[in-house]
Protein backbone atom coordinates (compact mmCIF):
# COMPACT_ATOMS: atom_id res chain seq x y z
CA UNK A 1 0.00 0.00 0.00
CA UNK A 2 2.94 2.32 0.61
CA UNK A 3 3.87 2.12 -3.07
CA UNK A 4 0.30 2.91 -4.15
CA UNK A 5 0.23 5.89 -1.80
CA UNK A 6 3.44 7.23 -3.33
CA UNK A 7 2.02 6.65 -6.80
CA UNK A 8 -1.04 8.74 -5.91
CA UNK A 9 1.33 11.71 -5.54
CA UNK A 10 1.66 11.64 -9.34
CA UNK A 11 -2.01 12.68 -9.58
CA UNK A 12 -1.38 15.99 -7.83
CA UNK A 13 -1.67 18.12 -10.97
CA UNK A 14 -4.99 16.53 -11.92
CA UNK A 15 -6.77 16.79 -8.57
CA UNK A 16 -9.49 19.22 -9.89
CA UNK A 17 -10.33 16.94 -12.83
CA UNK A 18 -10.25 13.85 -10.63
CA UNK A 19 -12.45 15.66 -8.10
CA UNK A 20 -15.06 16.40 -10.76
CA UNK A 21 -14.92 12.79 -11.92
CA UNK A 22 -15.35 11.69 -8.31
CA UNK A 23 -18.50 13.81 -7.96
CA UNK A 24 -19.87 12.16 -11.10
CA UNK A 25 -18.95 8.77 -9.65
CA UNK A 26 -20.83 9.45 -6.41
CA UNK A 27 -23.86 10.68 -8.35
CA UNK A 28 -23.84 7.63 -10.60
CA UNK A 29 -23.44 5.28 -7.64
CA UNK A 30 -26.20 7.02 -5.74
CA UNK A 31 -28.66 6.72 -8.61
CA UNK A 32 -27.78 3.05 -8.99
CA UNK A 33 -28.77 2.50 -5.36
CA UNK A 34 -32.17 4.14 -5.95
CA UNK A 35 -33.31 1.53 -8.46
CA UNK A 36 -33.83 -1.38 -6.00
CA UNK A 37 -35.97 0.92 -3.81
CA UNK A 38 -38.20 1.64 -6.79
CA UNK A 39 -38.50 -2.10 -7.44
CA UNK A 40 -39.44 -2.74 -3.79
CA UNK A 41 -42.11 -0.06 -3.90
CA UNK A 42 -43.60 -1.46 -7.11
CA UNK A 43 -43.71 -5.08 -5.92
CA UNK A 44 -45.16 -4.25 -2.50
CA UNK A 45 -47.91 -2.09 -3.99
CA UNK A 46 -48.79 -4.71 -6.58
CA UNK A 47 -48.85 -7.41 -3.90
CA UNK A 48 -51.18 -5.25 -1.81
CA UNK A 49 -53.53 -4.78 -4.77
CA UNK A 50 -52.98 -1.02 -5.04
CA UNK A 51 -53.36 0.82 -8.32
CA UNK A 52 -49.96 1.53 -9.90
CA UNK A 53 -49.21 4.04 -12.66
CA UNK A 54 -46.81 1.89 -14.65
CA UNK A 55 -46.22 4.65 -17.19
CA UNK A 56 -45.17 7.11 -14.51
CA UNK A 57 -43.10 4.45 -12.80
CA UNK A 58 -41.38 3.65 -16.11
CA UNK A 59 -40.60 7.34 -16.68
CA UNK A 60 -39.03 7.61 -13.22
CA UNK A 61 -36.89 4.52 -13.89
CA UNK A 62 -35.88 5.94 -17.31
CA UNK A 63 -34.80 9.23 -15.72
CA UNK A 64 -32.82 7.41 -13.02
CA UNK A 65 -31.07 5.08 -15.47
CA UNK A 66 -30.46 7.88 -18.00
CA UNK A 67 -28.92 10.10 -15.33
CA UNK A 68 -26.79 7.22 -14.14
CA UNK A 69 -25.52 6.62 -17.68
CA UNK A 70 -24.59 10.28 -18.22
CA UNK A 71 -22.79 10.50 -14.89
CA UNK A 72 -21.00 7.19 -15.58
CA UNK A 73 -19.79 8.59 -18.92
CA UNK A 74 -18.53 11.75 -17.21
CA UNK A 75 -16.82 9.63 -14.55
CA UNK A 76 -15.07 7.34 -17.04
CA UNK A 77 -14.06 10.17 -19.38
CA UNK A 78 -12.73 12.30 -16.52
CA UNK A 79 -10.62 9.53 -15.05
CA UNK A 80 -9.23 8.48 -18.44
CA UNK A 81 -8.33 12.06 -19.41
CA UNK A 82 -6.60 12.50 -16.07
CA UNK A 83 -4.71 9.26 -16.69
CA UNK A 84 -3.48 10.50 -20.08
CA UNK A 85 -2.21 13.72 -18.51
CA UNK A 86 -0.60 11.91 -15.60
CA UNK A 87 1.28 9.44 -17.78
CA UNK A 88 2.40 12.23 -20.12
CA UNK A 89 4.02 14.05 -17.19
CA UNK A 90 5.38 10.80 -15.78
CA UNK A 91 7.03 9.79 -19.05
CA UNK A 92 8.45 13.27 -19.48
CA UNK A 93 9.84 13.24 -15.95
CA UNK A 94 11.19 9.70 -16.34
CA UNK A 95 12.90 10.44 -19.66
CA UNK A 96 14.50 13.57 -18.22
CA UNK A 97 15.68 11.50 -15.27
CA UNK A 98 17.25 8.99 -17.67
CA UNK A 99 18.95 11.78 -19.62
CA UNK A 100 20.27 13.33 -16.39
CA UNK A 101 21.77 10.07 -15.16
CA UNK A 102 25.52 9.77 -14.95
CA UNK A 103 27.31 7.98 -17.77
CA UNK A 104 28.17 5.14 -15.39
CA UNK A 105 24.45 4.35 -15.02
CA UNK A 106 24.00 4.24 -18.78
CA UNK A 107 27.07 2.04 -19.12
CA UNK A 108 25.38 -0.49 -16.82
CA UNK A 109 21.86 -0.19 -18.26
CA UNK A 110 20.43 -1.87 -21.32
CA UNK A 111 18.49 0.54 -23.56
CA UNK A 112 15.68 -2.02 -23.83
CA UNK A 113 15.19 -2.00 -20.05
CA UNK A 114 14.81 1.79 -20.01
CA UNK A 115 12.35 1.61 -22.91
CA UNK A 116 10.38 -1.03 -20.97
CA UNK A 117 10.01 1.44 -18.10
CA UNK A 118 8.95 4.25 -20.42
CA UNK A 119 6.48 2.10 -22.33
CA UNK A 120 4.87 -0.90 -20.64
CA UNK A 121 5.45 0.09 -17.00
CA UNK A 122 4.16 3.63 -17.53
CA UNK A 123 1.14 2.25 -19.40
CA UNK A 124 0.28 -0.07 -16.52
CA UNK A 125 0.56 2.80 -14.04
CA UNK A 126 -1.62 4.93 -16.32
CA UNK A 127 -4.33 2.27 -16.28
CA UNK A 128 -4.04 1.97 -12.51
CA UNK A 129 -4.44 5.72 -11.94
CA UNK A 130 -7.29 6.15 -14.42
CA UNK A 131 -9.46 3.19 -15.46
CA UNK A 132 -8.58 0.93 -12.52
CA UNK A 133 -8.92 3.74 -10.00
CA UNK A 134 -12.28 4.71 -11.50
CA UNK A 135 -13.67 1.19 -11.30
CA UNK A 136 -12.20 0.60 -7.84
CA UNK A 137 -13.95 3.68 -6.46
CA UNK A 138 -17.12 2.80 -8.37
CA UNK A 139 -17.24 -0.68 -6.85
CA UNK A 140 -16.34 0.69 -3.42
CA UNK A 141 -19.29 3.13 -3.55
CA UNK A 142 -21.61 0.34 -4.69
CA UNK A 143 -20.40 -2.05 -1.97
CA UNK A 144 -20.56 0.56 0.80
CA UNK A 145 -23.95 1.92 -0.31
CA UNK A 146 -25.31 -1.61 -0.68
CA UNK A 147 -24.08 -2.53 2.80
CA UNK A 148 -25.79 0.51 4.34
CA UNK A 149 -29.04 -0.31 2.50
CA UNK A 150 -28.86 -3.95 3.61
CA UNK A 151 -28.25 -2.99 7.24
CA UNK A 152 -31.23 -0.61 7.16
CA UNK A 153 -33.61 -3.17 5.60
CA UNK A 154 -32.52 -6.23 7.60
CA UNK A 155 -29.47 -6.14 9.92
CA UNK A 156 -29.72 -9.87 10.66
CA UNK A 157 -29.77 -10.84 6.99
CA UNK A 158 -26.92 -8.44 6.18
CA UNK A 159 -24.68 -9.81 8.94
CA UNK A 160 -25.48 -13.38 7.90
CA UNK A 161 -24.26 -12.72 4.34
CA UNK A 162 -21.25 -10.62 5.41
CA UNK A 163 -19.78 -13.33 7.65
CA UNK A 164 -18.96 -15.41 4.59
CA UNK A 165 -17.07 -12.52 2.97
CA UNK A 166 -14.64 -11.84 5.84
CA UNK A 167 -12.22 -14.69 4.99
CA UNK A 168 -12.11 -13.45 1.40
CA UNK A 169 -10.70 -10.10 2.55
CA UNK A 170 -7.91 -11.85 4.49
CA UNK A 171 -6.98 -14.02 1.52
CA UNK A 172 -7.09 -10.99 -0.80
CA UNK A 173 -4.54 -9.18 1.34
CA UNK A 174 -2.09 -12.08 1.19
CA UNK A 175 -2.73 -12.63 -2.51
CA UNK A 176 -2.07 -8.96 -3.29
CA UNK A 177 1.36 -8.99 -1.69
CA UNK A 178 2.37 -12.14 -3.55
CA UNK A 179 1.04 -10.75 -6.82
CA UNK A 180 3.01 -7.53 -6.38
CA UNK A 181 6.28 -9.44 -5.93
CA UNK A 182 5.65 -11.68 -8.91
CA UNK A 183 4.61 -8.77 -11.12
CA UNK A 184 7.83 -6.94 -10.30
CA UNK A 185 9.85 -10.07 -11.13
CA UNK A 186 7.93 -10.46 -14.39
CA UNK A 187 8.58 -6.83 -15.35
CA UNK A 188 12.29 -7.27 -14.69
CA UNK A 189 12.36 -10.44 -16.80
CA UNK A 190 10.53 -8.69 -19.64
CA UNK A 191 12.97 -5.79 -19.29
CA UNK A 192 15.85 -8.24 -19.75
CA UNK A 193 14.26 -9.63 -22.92
CA UNK A 194 13.69 -6.09 -24.19
CA UNK A 195 17.37 -5.43 -23.47
CA UNK A 196 18.36 -8.33 -25.73
CA UNK A 197 16.11 -7.01 -28.49
CA UNK A 198 17.52 -3.51 -28.00
CA UNK A 199 21.04 -4.86 -28.51
CA UNK A 200 20.36 -7.13 -31.46
CA UNK A 201 17.92 -5.24 -33.70
CA UNK A 202 20.09 -2.11 -34.21
CA UNK A 203 23.06 -4.39 -34.98
CA UNK A 204 21.49 -6.68 -37.58
CA UNK A 205 24.30 -6.17 -40.09
CA UNK A 206 26.79 -7.57 -37.57
CA UNK A 207 24.44 -10.41 -36.64
CA UNK A 208 24.07 -11.42 -40.27
CA UNK A 209 27.78 -11.19 -41.01
CA UNK A 210 28.41 -13.83 -38.37
CA UNK A 211 25.31 -15.90 -39.19
CA UNK A 212 24.10 -15.38 -35.64
CA UNK A 213 20.37 -15.07 -36.32
CA UNK A 214 19.61 -18.44 -34.75
CA UNK A 215 21.82 -17.79 -31.73
CA UNK A 216 20.29 -14.40 -31.06
CA UNK A 217 16.81 -15.85 -31.51
CA UNK A 218 17.65 -18.52 -28.94
CA UNK A 219 19.06 -15.91 -26.55
CA UNK A 220 15.88 -13.85 -26.79
CA UNK A 221 13.72 -16.97 -26.35
CA UNK A 222 15.69 -17.93 -23.22
CA UNK A 223 14.82 -14.58 -21.68
CA UNK A 224 11.18 -15.02 -22.71
CA UNK A 225 11.18 -18.47 -21.07
CA UNK A 226 12.24 -16.88 -17.77
CA UNK A 227 9.40 -14.35 -18.06
CA UNK A 228 6.96 -17.09 -19.05
CA UNK A 229 7.84 -19.20 -15.99
CA UNK A 230 7.09 -16.26 -13.70
CA UNK A 231 3.94 -15.36 -15.65
CA UNK A 232 2.67 -18.95 -15.51
CA UNK A 233 2.96 -19.06 -11.71
CA UNK A 234 1.23 -15.69 -11.51
CA UNK A 235 -1.57 -16.91 -13.81
CA UNK A 236 -2.07 -19.99 -11.64
CA UNK A 237 -2.35 -17.90 -8.48
CA UNK A 238 -4.75 -15.42 -10.09
CA UNK A 239 -6.91 -18.29 -11.39
CA UNK A 240 -7.13 -20.00 -8.01
CA UNK A 241 -7.96 -16.75 -6.31
CA UNK A 242 -10.65 -15.90 -8.90
CA UNK A 243 -12.23 -19.32 -8.32
CA UNK A 244 -12.22 -18.77 -4.57
CA UNK A 245 -13.79 -15.32 -4.92
CA UNK A 246 -16.54 -16.65 -7.19
CA UNK A 247 -17.39 -19.48 -4.80
CA UNK A 248 -17.54 -17.18 -1.79
CA UNK A 249 -19.74 -14.69 -3.62
CA UNK A 250 -22.26 -17.32 -4.64
CA UNK A 251 -22.22 -18.82 -1.14
CA UNK A 252 -23.09 -15.43 0.34
CA UNK A 253 -25.95 -14.92 -2.13
CA UNK A 254 -27.27 -18.45 -1.48
CA UNK A 255 -27.32 -17.87 2.27
CA UNK A 256 -29.15 -14.57 1.82
CA UNK A 257 -31.74 -16.16 -0.52
CA UNK A 258 -32.50 -19.10 1.81
CA UNK A 259 -32.61 -17.02 4.96
CA UNK A 260 -34.60 -14.25 3.24
CA UNK A 261 -37.17 -16.73 1.94
CA UNK A 262 -37.61 -18.06 5.47
CA UNK A 263 -38.18 -14.49 6.74
CA UNK A 264 -40.86 -13.92 4.06
CA UNK A 265 -42.54 -17.19 5.01
CA UNK A 266 -42.59 -16.03 8.64
CA UNK A 267 -44.10 -12.64 7.59
CA UNK A 268 -40.98 -10.96 9.01
CA UNK A 269 -40.20 -9.37 5.61
CA UNK A 270 -42.23 -8.35 2.56
CA UNK A 271 -41.63 -9.84 -0.86
CA UNK A 272 -40.68 -6.41 -2.21
CA UNK A 273 -38.12 -5.90 0.53
CA UNK A 274 -36.61 -9.31 -0.13
CA UNK A 275 -36.42 -8.55 -3.86
CA UNK A 276 -34.72 -5.22 -3.21
CA UNK A 277 -32.48 -6.93 -0.67
CA UNK A 278 -31.43 -9.54 -3.24
CA UNK A 279 -30.72 -6.86 -5.83
CA UNK A 280 -28.59 -4.98 -3.31
CA UNK A 281 -26.90 -8.18 -2.19
CA UNK A 282 -26.17 -9.24 -5.76
CA UNK A 283 -24.79 -5.82 -6.62
CA UNK A 284 -22.76 -5.73 -3.41
CA UNK A 285 -21.37 -9.24 -3.93
CA UNK A 286 -20.45 -8.41 -7.52
CA UNK A 287 -18.84 -5.14 -6.40
CA UNK A 288 -16.83 -6.92 -3.70
CA UNK A 289 -15.69 -9.52 -6.20
CA UNK A 290 -14.67 -6.78 -8.61
CA UNK A 291 -12.93 -4.93 -5.80
CA UNK A 292 -10.85 -7.99 -5.07
CA UNK A 293 -9.99 -8.24 -8.76
CA UNK A 294 -9.17 -4.53 -8.90
CA UNK A 295 -7.00 -4.93 -5.82
CA UNK A 296 -5.04 -7.62 -7.64
CA UNK A 297 -4.73 -5.32 -10.68
CA UNK A 298 -3.53 -2.47 -8.48
CA UNK A 299 -0.94 -4.78 -6.95
CA UNK A 300 0.33 -5.54 -10.44
CA UNK A 301 0.56 -1.82 -11.10
CA UNK A 302 2.33 -1.38 -7.76
CA UNK A 303 5.04 -3.75 -9.00
CA UNK A 304 5.53 -1.56 -12.07
CA UNK A 305 5.21 1.62 -10.01
CA UNK A 306 7.89 0.43 -7.62
CA UNK A 307 10.33 0.11 -10.52
CA UNK A 308 9.41 3.59 -11.73
CA UNK A 309 9.86 5.08 -8.26
CA UNK A 310 13.28 3.47 -8.00
CA UNK A 311 14.24 4.80 -11.43
CA UNK A 312 13.14 8.31 -10.49
CA UNK A 313 15.06 8.11 -7.22
CA UNK A 314 18.43 7.72 -8.96
CA UNK A 315 20.28 10.97 -8.39
CA UNK A 316 23.14 12.03 -10.69
CA UNK A 317 26.49 12.17 -8.91
CA UNK A 318 28.03 14.58 -11.41
CA UNK A 319 26.67 18.04 -10.73
CA UNK A 320 27.90 21.29 -12.13
CA UNK A 321 29.23 24.18 -10.12
CA UNK A 322 28.35 27.85 -10.43
CA UNK A 323 31.48 29.15 -12.10
CA UNK A 324 30.90 30.80 -15.47
CA UNK A 325 33.47 32.75 -17.44
CA UNK A 326 34.97 33.20 -20.86
CA UNK A 327 37.09 30.09 -21.40
CA UNK A 328 40.69 30.66 -22.47
CA UNK A 329 41.57 26.97 -22.87
CA UNK A 330 44.29 26.33 -20.30
CA UNK A 331 43.97 22.62 -19.41
CA UNK A 332 45.80 20.86 -16.59
CA UNK A 333 45.82 17.22 -15.53
CA UNK A 334 47.53 16.88 -12.18
CA UNK A 335 48.27 13.43 -10.74
CA UNK A 336 45.01 12.18 -12.27
CA UNK A 337 43.71 8.82 -11.07
CA UNK A 338 40.62 7.19 -12.49
CA UNK A 339 39.20 3.73 -13.14
CA UNK A 340 35.88 2.28 -14.29
CA UNK A 341 36.17 -0.44 -11.66
CA UNK A 342 38.76 -1.41 -9.09
CA UNK A 343 41.60 -1.29 -11.62
CA UNK A 344 42.91 2.20 -12.45
CA UNK A 345 43.08 3.26 -16.09
CA UNK A 346 44.86 6.49 -15.25
CA UNK A 347 47.30 6.31 -12.38
CA UNK A 348 49.08 9.59 -11.69
CA UNK A 349 48.70 11.11 -15.20
CA UNK A 350 49.83 14.74 -15.48
CA UNK A 351 49.69 17.11 -18.45
CA UNK A 352 49.48 20.84 -19.09
CA UNK A 353 48.13 22.52 -22.23
CA UNK A 354 48.45 26.26 -22.78
CA UNK A 355 45.73 28.18 -24.64
CA UNK A 356 46.11 27.69 -28.38
CA UNK A 357 48.54 24.80 -28.02
CA UNK A 358 48.14 21.65 -30.12
CA UNK A 359 49.17 18.47 -28.33
CA UNK A 360 49.02 14.94 -29.73
CA UNK A 361 48.21 12.09 -27.36
CA UNK A 362 49.42 8.67 -28.47
CA UNK A 363 49.56 5.26 -26.86
CA UNK A 364 48.46 1.66 -27.30
CA UNK A 365 44.80 0.73 -27.65
CA UNK A 366 43.09 0.48 -24.28
CA UNK A 367 45.65 2.73 -22.58
CA UNK A 368 42.94 5.27 -21.63
CA UNK A 369 43.29 7.97 -24.27
CA UNK A 370 39.54 8.27 -24.86
CA UNK A 371 39.06 8.26 -21.09
CA UNK A 372 41.00 11.53 -20.93
CA UNK A 373 38.53 13.03 -23.44
CA UNK A 374 35.54 11.77 -21.43
CA UNK A 375 36.96 13.21 -18.20
CA UNK A 376 37.55 16.61 -19.77
CA UNK A 377 33.88 16.62 -20.85
CA UNK A 378 32.89 15.43 -17.35
CA UNK A 379 31.08 12.37 -18.63
CA UNK A 380 32.89 10.92 -15.64
CA UNK A 381 34.30 12.82 -12.70
CA UNK A 382 37.76 12.72 -11.16
CA UNK A 383 39.95 14.95 -9.02
CA UNK A 384 42.98 16.63 -10.58
CA UNK A 385 41.47 18.33 -13.67
CA UNK A 386 41.36 22.10 -14.09
CA UNK A 387 40.29 24.45 -16.87
CA UNK A 388 41.80 27.92 -16.70
CA UNK A 389 43.11 26.93 -13.24
CA UNK A 390 39.53 26.30 -12.00
CA UNK A 391 38.67 22.69 -10.96
CA UNK A 392 36.32 21.11 -13.47
CA UNK A 393 33.74 20.30 -10.78
CA UNK A 394 33.40 24.03 -10.04
CA UNK A 395 32.44 24.89 -13.62
CA UNK A 396 28.84 25.19 -14.71
CA UNK A 397 28.25 22.06 -16.80
CA UNK A 398 26.65 23.87 -19.75
CA UNK A 399 29.49 26.39 -19.86
CA UNK A 400 32.10 23.64 -19.62
CA UNK A 401 30.61 21.42 -22.30
CA UNK A 402 30.07 24.34 -24.66
CA UNK A 403 33.75 25.21 -24.30
CA UNK A 404 35.09 21.65 -24.67
CA UNK A 405 34.07 19.96 -27.92
CA UNK A 406 34.88 16.33 -28.67
CA UNK A 407 34.87 14.57 -32.03
CA UNK A 408 34.76 10.86 -31.08
CA UNK A 409 35.80 7.84 -33.12
CA UNK A 410 32.21 6.74 -33.64
CA UNK A 411 30.05 9.74 -34.39
CA UNK A 412 26.37 9.33 -33.47
CA UNK A 413 23.87 11.09 -35.71
CA UNK A 414 20.16 11.59 -35.12
CA UNK A 415 17.39 11.24 -37.67
CA UNK A 416 16.91 14.54 -39.47
CA UNK A 417 18.87 16.67 -41.90
CA UNK A 418 22.59 17.34 -42.11
CA UNK A 419 21.97 20.86 -40.78
CA UNK A 420 19.97 19.50 -37.84
CA UNK A 421 22.86 17.26 -36.85
CA UNK A 422 25.47 20.00 -37.18
CA UNK A 423 23.30 22.43 -35.21
CA UNK A 424 22.92 19.78 -32.45
CA UNK A 425 26.21 21.07 -31.06
CA UNK A 426 24.88 24.62 -30.89
CA UNK A 427 21.06 24.93 -31.22
CA UNK A 428 21.18 28.72 -31.56
CA UNK A 429 23.66 28.63 -34.47
CA UNK A 430 22.59 30.57 -37.54
CA UNK A 431 22.43 29.10 -41.03
CA UNK A 432 25.62 30.95 -41.92
CA UNK A 433 27.45 29.46 -38.93
CA UNK A 434 26.24 25.96 -39.81
CA UNK A 435 27.32 26.41 -43.42
CA UNK A 436 30.75 27.71 -42.34
CA UNK A 437 31.32 24.69 -40.10
CA UNK A 438 30.13 22.34 -42.86
CA UNK A 439 32.59 23.86 -45.34
CA UNK A 440 35.43 23.65 -42.83
CA UNK A 441 34.79 19.92 -42.34
CA UNK A 442 34.32 19.28 -46.08
CA UNK A 443 30.70 18.20 -45.53
CA UNK A 444 29.39 20.14 -48.53
CA UNK A 445 31.72 18.15 -50.75
CA UNK A 446 29.36 15.16 -50.55
CA UNK A 447 25.91 16.44 -49.52
CA UNK A 448 23.72 19.48 -48.92
CA UNK A 449 22.63 20.85 -45.58
CA UNK A 450 18.98 19.97 -46.16
CA UNK A 451 19.63 16.33 -47.04
CA UNK A 452 18.31 13.65 -44.65
CA UNK A 453 20.81 11.35 -42.93
CA UNK A 454 18.42 8.48 -42.16
CA UNK A 455 17.88 6.75 -38.79
CA UNK A 456 21.13 7.03 -36.85
CA UNK A 457 22.87 8.38 -39.96
CA UNK A 458 22.46 5.00 -41.66
CA UNK A 459 22.25 6.58 -45.13
CA UNK A 460 25.82 7.87 -44.86
CA UNK A 461 29.20 6.20 -44.83
CA UNK A 462 31.37 6.15 -41.73
CA UNK A 463 33.64 8.83 -43.14
CA UNK A 464 30.70 11.07 -44.01
CA UNK A 465 29.26 10.71 -40.53
CA UNK A 466 32.63 11.61 -39.06
CA UNK A 467 32.87 14.80 -41.13
CA UNK A 468 29.42 15.84 -39.91
CA UNK A 469 30.65 15.13 -36.36
CA UNK A 470 33.62 17.42 -36.96
CA UNK A 471 31.30 20.17 -38.24
CA UNK A 472 29.09 19.68 -35.17
CA UNK A 473 32.08 20.34 -32.92
CA UNK A 474 33.30 23.33 -34.93
CA UNK A 475 29.93 25.11 -34.98
CA UNK A 476 30.25 25.60 -31.21
CA UNK A 477 33.49 27.57 -31.71
CA UNK A 478 34.95 25.80 -28.64
CA UNK A 479 37.99 26.98 -26.71
CA UNK A 480 39.16 23.38 -26.35
CA UNK A 481 38.88 20.90 -29.22
CA UNK A 482 39.47 17.19 -28.63
CA UNK A 483 39.88 15.01 -31.71
CA UNK A 484 39.56 11.37 -30.68
CA UNK A 485 40.73 9.55 -33.82
CA UNK A 486 38.61 12.08 -35.70
CA UNK A 487 39.92 11.11 -39.15
CA UNK A 488 40.21 7.37 -38.57
CA UNK A 489 37.22 6.53 -40.79
CA UNK A 490 38.30 8.70 -43.72
CA UNK A 491 40.05 7.61 -46.87
CA UNK A 492 43.42 9.11 -47.72
CA UNK A 493 42.06 11.91 -49.92
CA UNK A 494 39.26 12.86 -47.51
CA UNK A 495 41.66 12.67 -44.58
CA UNK A 496 44.00 15.14 -46.21
CA UNK A 497 41.13 17.55 -46.92
CA UNK A 498 39.67 17.27 -43.42
CA UNK A 499 43.09 17.39 -41.79
CA UNK A 500 43.81 20.69 -43.54
CA UNK A 501 40.42 21.95 -42.38
CA UNK A 502 41.12 20.83 -38.83
CA UNK A 503 44.49 22.52 -38.89
CA UNK A 504 42.76 25.76 -39.83
CA UNK A 505 39.91 25.23 -37.34
CA UNK A 506 42.26 24.48 -34.45
CA UNK A 507 44.19 27.70 -34.89
CA UNK A 508 43.81 29.85 -31.79
CA UNK A 509 42.19 27.13 -29.71
CA UNK A 510 43.61 24.46 -27.43
CA UNK A 511 43.59 21.15 -29.30
CA UNK A 512 44.18 17.64 -27.99
CA UNK A 513 44.65 15.17 -30.83
CA UNK A 514 44.20 11.52 -29.87
CA UNK A 515 45.65 9.56 -32.75
CA UNK A 516 47.52 6.58 -34.11
CA UNK A 517 48.16 7.84 -37.63
CA UNK A 518 51.34 9.80 -38.27
CA UNK A 519 49.42 12.30 -40.40
CA UNK A 520 47.24 13.25 -37.44
CA UNK A 521 50.19 14.29 -35.28
CA UNK A 522 52.28 15.95 -37.95
CA UNK A 523 51.27 19.49 -36.98
CA UNK A 524 51.29 18.94 -33.19
CA UNK A 525 53.38 21.25 -31.02
CA UNK A 526 54.09 18.41 -28.62
CA UNK A 527 53.50 14.67 -28.47
CA UNK A 528 52.79 12.83 -25.21
CA UNK A 529 52.38 9.11 -24.73
CA UNK A 530 49.96 7.43 -22.36
CA UNK A 531 51.32 4.18 -21.05
CA UNK A 532 50.69 2.30 -17.79
CA UNK A 533 48.33 5.06 -16.64
CA UNK A 534 50.89 7.87 -16.95
CA UNK A 535 51.61 10.58 -19.50
CA UNK A 536 55.16 10.96 -20.74
CA UNK A 537 56.26 13.62 -23.21
CA UNK A 538 58.10 12.35 -26.25
CA UNK A 539 61.56 13.69 -27.05
CA UNK A 540 62.27 15.45 -30.36
CA UNK A 541 63.98 12.37 -31.71
CA UNK A 542 61.02 10.16 -30.76
CA UNK A 543 58.60 12.65 -32.31
CA UNK A 544 60.64 12.78 -35.49
CA UNK A 545 60.51 8.98 -35.67
CA UNK A 546 56.75 9.04 -35.31
CA UNK A 547 56.38 11.62 -38.05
Amino acid sequence: MKTLTRMLAWTRGERPLLGAAMVALLGSGGLALVFPLLVRELIDRLAAGDDVDLTGWGLVVAVVLGGQGLLAAARTGGFMLAGERIVRRLRDRLFRAFVARDQRHHDRSRPGELLQLLDADCEQVQDALSVDLSWTLRHAVTALGGLVALMVMSPRLAICGAVVLVPMAVVARFHGRTLKRRTRALREALGASAGVAGEVLPAMSTVRRFAAEQREGDRYRDQLDVAYAIGAVRARDVGLFAGLVGSVRYAAVAIVVVYGAWLVAQDAMTLGTLTAFLIYAGAMAAALGQLVGQYATLMKAAGAGERLLEALAVEPCIRGGRYRAQVLGRVTLSDLRFGYGEELVLDGASLHLEPGERVALVGPSGAGKSTVADLLSRLYSAEGLTLDRVPLQDWDLDTLRSAVAVVPQDVVLFEGTVADNIRYGCPEATHAQVEKAARAAEVLAFTGLDEAVGPGGSWLSGGQRQRIGIARALVCDPAVLILDEATSALDEVSERLVQNALDRASAGRTTLVIAHRKSSIASADRVVELRDGRLVEKSRAEVAALR
